[in-house]
C-alpha cells in the first residue's frame, strides 16, 4: 500500500484568483497526457462497465460525462462509462438514476445478493440476474462512514452501518473489477484506515486475486476552492494482472495532486466570486459580529448545539422530542 503524501498547496490558504484556468476535465486530461499517462492520439471506441453501490445520484457518471467530452476534444477517443448496476435505498435516487443514467440493473437493498448462487435481485426487471464474474471494469462504493468518521461514533466494525461495507467488499471479491474506488469520509486516525485496508485485503485475498491498494487522504473540498479543510479518504484498488507495477499505478494520481485545478475553474469561477477567502474562522466557533448576525435569523443551528433549531430539526432519531443532541441537522 502506498499513501499519497499531502502536497504543499494543500497546507496553505487558497486565496487569490490568478489567471483563468482550463475547465477541470480539460485540466485533468491535459495533465495526464503531458505526463505520459494517457496516449496523445485517438483510440477506438471504448465502453467501460461500472457497478455502483450506495450510489446516490451516481456522481461518477456526471464526472465521467465531462471527462468523456474532454478526452474527445484532446485525444479524439470516445470512452463511454456505462452503468451496469446501481444500488441505493433511497427511491428518489433510484428514480433519478433510471431517468438520467439508464442502468441495466437496479437494486434497492445490498443484502439481496446471493454469492453462493451468484445472483442479485433487480428491481427494474423484478427478478434475479446473474452477478458477472468478468466484464465489470470499475466498482464504486460510498458506504456510510459513521463507524470511522470524525463525526461518527467511531465504533469500527461493530457498528450496524458497516453491513453495506461488508457486502460491498464481498461483491468486489466476486466480480473482480479491474479498478475499484471506496470513499470512507474523513478518517482522522491511521488505525481506522489500517483496519479498513486489512479487512478489504482479507476478503479479496480469499479468492486469490491480488490488488494493489492505494490510500488517498488529501482529496477534499479545498481542492475545488471550498474553504473547508475536511479531506476525504479514498481506497483505490488496482487488479495486479491489469496493473502489475505499484509505482506505475500511483503516478497518475500523484501527478494530478501535484497539479491541482486552478480555483477560477471551480465553483468560484462559475459564481464569479472574485474576493479572497477569509480562512481565519474555519474550524472555529462563531464569535463577535458573526454570532450576532446568526442570532438575528430564524435558524439556530450554529448558535448553540444544545438548543433545538425551529428551521432545521435534527433527524438522527436519537434526540427525542426536543431535537437536541449530537445528531446532524439536515435542511
Amino acid at each position: 500500500m502506498k499513501e499519497v503524501e499531502e502536497p504543499e498547496w494543500a497546507r496553505i490558504p487558497l486565496d487569490g484568483d490568478g489567471p483563468p484556468g482550463l475547465p477541470w476535465a480539460d485540466h485533468v486530461v491535459h495533465t495526464l497526457v503531458s505526463n505520459g499517462h494517457l496516449p496523445s492520439s485517438a483510440l477506438n471506441l471504448i465502453e467501460l462497465q461500472v457497478w455502483s453501490d450506495c450510489s446516490g445520484i451516481n456522481s461518477e457518471k456526471f464526472a465521467w460525462n465531462e471527462l468523456r467530452d474532454a478526452i474527445k476534444r484532446i485525444i479524439g477517443a470516445d470512452v463511454v462509462l456505462a452503468l451496469y448496476y446501481t444500488c441505493d435505498s433511497d427511491p428518489k435516487s433510484i428514480a433519478f438514476a433510471q431517468a438520467n443514467h439508464q442502468p441495466q440493473h437496479v437494486g434497492s437493498n445490498m443484502s439481496q445478493r446471493n454469492f453462493t448462487s451468484g445472483e442479485c435481485w433487480c428491481t427494474l426487471r423484478e427478478g434475479d440476474f446473474p452477478i458477472p464474474r468478468v466484464g465489470v471494469d470499475l466498482y464504486v462504493g460510498t458506504y456510510p462512514c459513521s463507524p470511522w468518521s470524525r463525526r461518527g461514533p467511531r465504533t469500527g466494525w461493530e457498528h450496524p452501518s458497516v453491513e453495506p461495507f461488508r457486502i460491498g467488499v464481498q461483491t468486489l471479491s466476486y466480480i473482480q473489477p479491474a479498478v475499484w474506488i471506496i470513499e470512507c469520509g474523513e478518517l482522522p486516525e491511521n488505525a481506522s484506515s489500517d483496519e479498513v485496508t486489512s479487512a478489504i485485503q482479507e476478503v479479496l485475498g480469499q479468492d486469490g486475486r491480488k490488488y494493489i491498494i492505494q490510500l488517498v487522504r488529501t482529496m477534499g473540498p479545498a481542492i475545488q476552492g471550498y474553504p473547508i479543510r475536511r479531506p476525504q479518504t479514498y481506497f483505490i484498488g488496482w487488479r495486479k494482472d491489469a496493473c502489475p507495477d505499484a509505482a506505475v499505478v500511483a503516478r497518475p494520481l500523484q501527478t494530478l495532486i501535484r497539479n491541482p485545478v486552478d480555483l477560477s475553474s471551480s465553483y468560484r469561477g462559475f459564481l464569479k466570486i472574485s474576493h479572497p477567502y477569509d480562512w481565519s474562522g474555519v474550524g472555529c466557533f462563531y464569535v463577535g459580529a458573526s454570532l450576532e448576525y446568526i442570532s438575528g435569523i430564524a435558524c439556530r443551528c450554529a448558535c448553540n448545539p444544545y438548543v433545538a433549531c425551529p428551521v432545521h430539526p435534527c433527524k438522527c432519531d436519537k434526540c427525542g422530542a426536543r431535537a437536541t443532541g449530537t445528531g446532524t441537522r439536515r435542511s
